[in-house]
């Protein structure tokens, strides 16, 4: 599962490098599985644009040839805890529970990841403001999906160039404290599209390898 905002969807154009690997497929919104495409199916999809999630697939299926992986793609682009779009029983967490549900029934297997990215939309909360919201929504989560009370969970910081990210981040990086089985990606090296707030192509690539590394590790611990 991807979920967060803007920047866990990917709002850079398609850089052409390549797209997802044979192998890789996408849970819809509207239900059922397809092959993926180059940005997959979240409610803030945009036709044409790429995330994280190509170079994720990449190191997965690198790793694993024989297997399949299936995205099921949640974040839409300025949401919050804020404004009660994450939190236990707001609607785009119910709709993540209830997709995840719908995947898990369909494939027999159980969910194997939580990618998390967002805070832009909540850089007015303290750190342990966000902590507490973030710890709520993952128990939740884990609770409420079959069979996911351990589930990895990986969340990435905001980029550098991004004002205001400070008490986020501070979080972010304290995640393996707050919640068992998690980790944390690196971003505040990379770079921006010009706009201050949101990853560009290449790094995007980026983030997709680096979250797949704090995965795996995680998922093998």
């Amino acid at each position: 599962m991807i979920a967060g905002q803007s920047n866990a969807v990917g709002t850079d154009t398609y850089d052409g490098v390549g797209l997802h690997p044979t192998g890789t497929y996408e849970w819809r919104q509207g239900g059922g599985y397809a092959v993926s495409r180059s940005q997959l199916d979240h409610p803030g999809f945009k036709l044409g644009d790429m995330g994280l999630d190509i170079t994720f697939a990449e190191q997965y299926l690198l790793a694993n040839p024989t297997a399949t992986i299936v995205f099921i793609p949640c974040a839409d682009g300025g949401t919050s805890f804020t404004a009660n779009d994450w939190n236990v029983g707001d609607p785009l967490y119910n709709a993540a529970v209830s997709r995840a549900n719908a995947a898990i029934a369909f494939f027999g297997v159980p969910l194997s990841g939580i990618l998390w990215h967002q805070g832009e939309s909540d850089t007015a909360m303290t750190q342990a403001a966000y902590e507490t919201a973030l710890q709520g929504m993952v128990n939740g989560m884990r609770s409420e999906i079959t069979n996911a009370a351990s589930v990895p969970l990986v969340v990435g910081e905001l980029g550098s160039f991004f004002a205001g990210g400070a008490n986020v981040n501070a979080a972010l990086n304290n995640v393996r404290s707050l919640l068992a089985n998690s980790a944390v990606s690196l971003n505040t090296s990379l770079t921006d599209t010009g706009d201050n707030t949101h990853f560009n192509a290449a790094s995007l690539r980026t983030m997709g390898e680096r979250y797949h590394t704090e995965w795996s590790t995680t998922a093998q611990s």
